[in-house]
């Protein structure tokens, strides 16, 4: 005679609760998904920006070396502000320069000039640099 075989698996309430369960985990988890895109829009404006300003840093440093080290290129450059072609052209870029003609801690030799660097985007500052030149 044959024994009546026991089948084993998943009654259908089980199955139909593990389908409630993963879908209101699952709509929590995709909930998140909508703050990763302008978070990621967000990073990438910044990192352009700082791009931006270290890349105009750079053109300055090489300028005035070209230039003999002349302050007089650097004094120019106060309170301007670079015209951006596409794709940059969403971004603005300002640049200040300040004489320190007095010793000072950060400025020994008393003949310095510190220039920031101002990247924004909608009028929203997203990166700064600041460094010292010194004339010799």
């Amino acid at each position: 005679m044959r024994e009546h075989a026991t089948q084993r698996g998943f009654s259908l309430i089980e199955l139909i609760l593990v389908i409630v369960i993963l879908g209101i985990a699952g709509t929590a988890v995709l909930g998140q998904f909508a703050y990763i895109g302008p978070g990621l829009l967000n990073s990438e404006a910044m990192q352009t920006a700082a791009q931006l300003a270290q890349e105009r840093a750079e053109e300055i440093l090489a300028d005035r070396r070209l230039n003999n080290y002349s302050a007089a290129t650097l004094d120019a450059l106060d309170g301007t502000t670079d015209t951006l072609t596409s794709p940059y052209d969403i971004y603005t870029r300002s640049i200040s320069v300040t004489a320190i003609v007095a010793p000072t801690a950060r400025c020994p030799a008393g003949d310095c000039r510190e220039i920031t660097i101002s990247v924004s985007k909608g009028g929203a500052s997203l990166a700064d640099i600041d460094f010292m030149v010194a004339n010799y």
